[in-house]
């Protein structure tokens, strides 16, 4: 059967696709650690003699004055009192060959100064369109070999309440910090990568049969965690440096992913339109759709006008969603709680995979609001990881029921044929002026109880 063949498709895709994806990814890694390590050292942490403050001027760089304070490595969240904030510290007396500097965590826009002299610019507030709207981007900064032994100053502008250098500051040649970049973010890429191969074929699934409408939000639902889960990496930015397209791909994967998980939910669980879980997808959806327009109105004000006054407005709806998510948590994880409590494994699965999610998400959020280090790698992709392995699961769990459901109406069927077949004699009795024939009509198509 089509649907059968499509299903063991989907069981497949671990063995035959994400498995060699993942070797062969960890192979090239040990390959880049391995090929060089004699030419290059490995990037070095800049850790020692940081100084910020929030009234330093290029003007006085030379004055020797008095408003620069100490601040000790891992970097702990300023107290914000301006919008521009100047960190420093002293280059090493001898530069690597082609030095760069790596900073993946800084909020916001950044100017970068050798002495008095600019090097590397983003998003300078002074000079942009949007003092609102700042996309985040980790930053790859070349360095002049005349750089040794100079002062380097961080110019930092931020309109949020975080602002500054908020992790680790690396120094090496470019060849290494490339390497380590990829080697930072291969568990991203190689979830991502999962994740696109699992939308895809889910998908393919879906157009296949129709009617298996979980397969089209399961697919959309892991093709949007591809993106999302790429918006948490560096190399992003390596391969794409455009950080407006990636924030915006990043708000419209988070909403329509979410919506994707609920449609999901509605239809594998088989909850009707006016259920809660059904009022629940119809809210998200008219609500990712409303964002979806505000997002591209402003892109679409960037393109033809030059400026984007319209991130006012995305950033309202962003605080929005963010309550909206809140509630859609709490909803699921009561629906999946009820469902497991009535003896729904599924429900189970599921509702663990939501609960390592959750946890994943609280850990960000309390760094965020200051109560660990800044100094931290985010755990949001295994969360989302889990969550997809489940979702996988408990579609092979319904596909392994399913077969056995099949194989059981096959044996069914067989002996009602063979029941059938017994009750028909080998040769018609004959009557005079009298005849008597037979059909055989297969049990499958009869239908009804063969065996009283």
């Amino acid at each position: 059967m089509i649907i059968i063949s499509g299903l063991r498709l989907l069981k497949l895709i671990y063995i035959t696709i994400a498995l060699p994806l993942l070797l062969i990814i960890l192979t090239g890694c040990d390959l880049i650690t391995s090929g060089q390590s004699g030419l290059y050292e490995d990037p070095q942490l800049l850790s020692d003699n940081w100084e910020y403050s929030w009234n330093f001027s290029l003007e006085n760089i030379n004055t020797g004055d008095s408003n620069w304070h100490k601040v000790i490595y891992p970097f702990s969240k300023l107290k914000k009192e301006s919008n521009t904030v100047w960190f420093r510290t002293t280059l090493p007396d001898k530069l690597p060959m082609h030095p760069a500097l790596f900073i993946r965590d800084l909020y916001l826009a950044l100017v970068v100064y050798v002495d008095s002299r600019p090097i590397y610019s983003f998003w300078d507030t002074d000079a942009n369109f949007s003092k609102d709207f700042i996309p985040k981007k980790s930053h790859f900064i070349a360095l002049p070999d005349s750089a040794a032994g100079q002062n380097i100053y961080f110019k930092i502008q931020s309109n949020y309440h975080l602002i500054g250098i908020t992790g680790p500051v690396l120094l090496g040649t470019e060849y290494t910090l490339i390497k380590n970049i990829i080697l930072s973010d291969i568990a991203n890429i190689i979830i991502a990568s999962i994740a696109f191969f699992i939308g895809f074929f889910s998908l393919t699934i879906f157009i296949i049969n129709r009617k298996q409408w979980q397969y089209f939000y399961f697919g959309f639902f892991a093709l949007l965690l591809n993106l999302y889960i790429l918006n948490y990496t560096s190399i992003r930015d390596l391969l794409l440096d455009t950080p407006l397209l990636w924030i915006c791909l990043w708000l419209l994967s988070s909403v329509w992913s979410t919506t994707m998980f609920i449609g999901f939910t509605k239809v594998f669980f088989n909850y009707q339109k006016k259920s809660i879980l059904g009022i629940l997808f119809v809210f998200n959806t008219y609500y990712a759709i409303f964002e979806t327009i505000v997002i591209l109105a402003g892109i679409g004000e960037l393109y033809f006008t030059g400026n984007m006054y319209a991130s006012k407005y995305i950033l309202g709806v962003r605080y929005i969603f963010q309550y909206l998510l809140i509630v859609d948590v709490i909803i699921i994880i009561s629906v999946m709680i009820n469902q497991f409590k009535a003896g729904n494994k599924e429900a189970g699965i599921l509702l663990a995979g939501l609960i390592v999610l959750c946890i994943t998400v609280l850990h960000s959020v309390v760094v965020a609001i200051g109560y660990l280090t800044y100094d931290f790698r985010s755990y949001i992709h295994w969360g989302l990881f889990f969550l997809l392995l489940s979702l996988s699961f408990i579609l092979i769990r319904q596909y392994t029921l399913l077969q056995t459901s099949i194989a059981l109406s096959k044996a069914d069927m067989n002996t009602a044929r063979r029941i059938q077949q017994s009750i028909i004699p080998a040769i018609p009795p004959l009557y005079q002026n009298l005849r008597i024939s037979s059909l055989y009509i297969p049990a499958e198509i009869v239908g009804g109880d063969f065996f009283d």
